[in-house]
This record gives C-alpha cells, sequence and structure tokens, in this order.
C-alpha cells in the first residue's frame, strides 16, 4: 500500500469515507475464542465520518483481528508486515517496548529479541521503526523502552531465548562478535544510534529507575536498577507536553517500580511510565501507537486518559490477555 492509496485521490480504489465501503466492524472476541495463523497481508485503518477507527480488511488470506475496543483496535500479526499496511502521517505518538536481545523470551522461537548476532536484532529493529517513523505525524514522537544486557556464553540464557531446553541445545552459545565475557554491551545506545543514523532526531535519553529491580547476583560491579526510555521525534519541530503535565516529566531520571505480570512471567510497562510518555507525546483524542503491544498496557492507560490506540501483537495469547485487560478498565 502507498501513501497515495489511502489519501482518498482514488476513491473508487481507496476511499476514504467509510460510508463509501461495504464494511464491517468485526464482533468482539470471546475469550474463548480461538486465534491461530496470525499474519496479515492486508489491513487498513481508516478515519470514519466521526473520527473513530474503524477497521477494513481487504483480501481472503486476512486471518484474525482481535477486536475493536471502543474506537481503538488490536492487529495480530508480525509488526514489520502489519506496519506496512498502515497510513502515512497518522499517529501522534508511538510508546513501545520490543522484547530485549538475549533476555526476554517472547514466546516464539527465532524472532524477534532471538537473533544469534545482536547486530541484526538491531537491523531488524531500525526497519521496524522506519515503518513507525512513516506511520507517525510530522510532528508525532516516538517513546523508546530499552534494556541493556551483558556479553556471556552461559548456556542458560541462551536455551531461555530459543525457548528450549538447554540440553537440546545442538551448539553451545558463542560470545558476541566484538565482545569480552561480561562486557555490557550497550544495546541501547547502539540501538539508538542506529535509530538516529537512519533519519529520527534523537532528543532525550531518560533514565527508568526502578527501585524493586529484580536484584542481580553479582559481586564485582553495582547491581543494574534502570532501564532506558528514548526520545525520537520525527521531525526537527514536534509536539511535546511535558512542560505543561506534571513536574516530574521535566527531568531525566524517572523513578518507577516496575510490575510483574504472572500471566505473562516477565515485568511490564508499569502504567505511570506509559502515563508519563502518553501524556507528553499526545492530547485527548490523539492516536498512539504501540507494534508490540504485549499485555496491552499502552491501550489501558490510553482508554483512561481518553486517547485511541492501536496494538500490533504477535502472540494470539497476549491478544486476548490485552483485550480482556482493557474491557476491564475502568
Amino acid at each position: 500500500m502507498t501513501d497515495s492509496s489511502l489519501s482518498g485521490s482514488d476513491t473508487t480504489t481507496h476511499p476514504t469515507l467509510i460510508r463509501q465501503r461495504d464494511a464491517t466492524i468485526p464482533s468482539q472476541v470471546e475469550e474463548n475464542e480461538q486465534i491461530d495463523h496470525c499474519t496479515t497481508d492486508h489491513v487498513e485503518i481508516l478515519p470514519s465520518l466521526r473520527g473513530n477507527l474503524v477497521m477494513k480488511t481487504v483480501g481472503s488470506t486476512i486471518t484474525h483481528i482481535s477486536q475493536i475496543i471502543q474506537s481503538s483496535a488490536i492487529l495480530c500479526g508480525d509488526s514489520p508486515t502489519v506496519l506496512r499496511t498502515l497510513p502515512s502521517d497518522f499517529f501522534s505518538c508511538c510508546i513501545t517496548s520490543p522484547p530485549y536481545w538475549d533476555t526476554r523470551y517472547s514466546g516464539f522461537a527465532d524472532k524477534l529479541g532471538c537473533e544469534d548476532d545482536y547486530r541484526e536484532y538491531i537491523r531488524n529493529l531500525v526497519r521496524v521503526f522506519r515503518e513507525v517513523r512513516r506511520t507517525l505525524k510530522p510532528t508525532g514522537t516516538l517513546w523508546l523502552v530499552i534494556g541493556d544486557t551483558y556479553a556471556s556464553d552461559d548456556p542458560r540464557w541462551w536455551a531461555m531465548c530459543k525457548g528450549k531446553p538447554e540440553k537440546e541445545l545442538t551448539s553451545p552459545r558463542s560470545l558476541p562478535m566484538g565482545f569480552k565475557p561480561k562486557d555490557l554491551m550497550g544495546i541501547p545506545w547502539r540501538l539508538a544510534m542506529e535509530l538516529q543514523n537512519d533519519g529520527w532526531y534523537l532528543r532525550s535519553d531518560i533514565i527508568w529507575s526502578i527501585p524493586n529491580h529484580r536484584p542481580e547476583p553479582v559481586r564485582d560491579r553495582p547491581a543494574r536498577a534502570h532501564d532506558y526510555v528514548f526520545l525520537f521525534t520525527k521531525s526537527e519541530q514536534y509536539e511535546y507536553h511535558g512542560q505543561d503535565g506534571e513536574t516530574k516529566t521535566r527531568r531525566t531520571v524517572w523513578e518507577i517500580p516496575t510490575v510483574i505480570n504472572r500471566s505473562i512471567s516477565y515485568s511490564v510497562f508499569p502504567e505511570p511510565l506509559v502515563e508519563r510518555c502518553m501524556r507528553a507525546g499526545s492530547l485527548r483524542n490523539d492516536v498512539v501507537l504501540d507494534p508490540f503491544f504485549g499485555s496491552g498496557t499502552v491501550g489501558i492507560v490510553a482508554k483512561r486518559l481518553m486517547r485511541r490506540c492501536v496494538g500490533i501483537e504477535l502472540n494470539p495469547d497476549y491478544v486476548m490477555l490485552a483485550s480482556k485487560r482493557i474491557r476491564e478498565t475502568a
């Protein structure tokens, strides 16, 4: 789909008014409905006459879109594939946290975060966020939460990230090229530099200080208790409302406890972290994007702050969990 396909210039093939379509809003998916084949060849999200999001699926190969949640949507599929189907210059901001490389198993072996080479991981993310940049309005912002890791040849980490028992590994894990054992790899900053080289404006690095960070059993260095939040912008001039919001947003160290979601067995976005980003990067009724939706925290906060949200999630189990959590949000 090209940019012009959503511009309204060809109302026969790609009309922008929903009344010109025979589209219907998908019905709400029941919690026990089986979702499979979560890949998307062609999905359109178009502004309706009232400004709400209405989803239209095109082609027989479309499988499952989880549900429309009021005027927001969760798309079940691979982020790079689904992003290419979304309109350009549409979202006010993107708030997301991709799977960390070699530290957080997403449930899909050989997917993002499970690459053998960290450089391939960074290249994959650069491609994802290139599409994110296209979908953002010229004044849009990206709030990227990312953590670091250490170089290791410990097979336990490799087994976890591959989603296999350690004894089933066919070969031992080798050290990442260019690193010595125990080196801090600097993944967040390596990614930030590549995104900057790809065209993003890097405006701020924020230290997310985590007072309840899981203890590290180390005695030869300080225990890590932080991740990074990077603020990127599409253009030199952009929307930023941090100075009008709470005073804590105005500084670059945010102390916010993490949250453990027992349903997916790892820490997730804490809502206060998402809320700070969302208040600084959007206004009421704006549309927010999260291409790594997980358990749906960005959608929960968007609903509470009266924004609209489009989330993309590969794992159908997480899609169902996110749908349930957002529906139950007051």
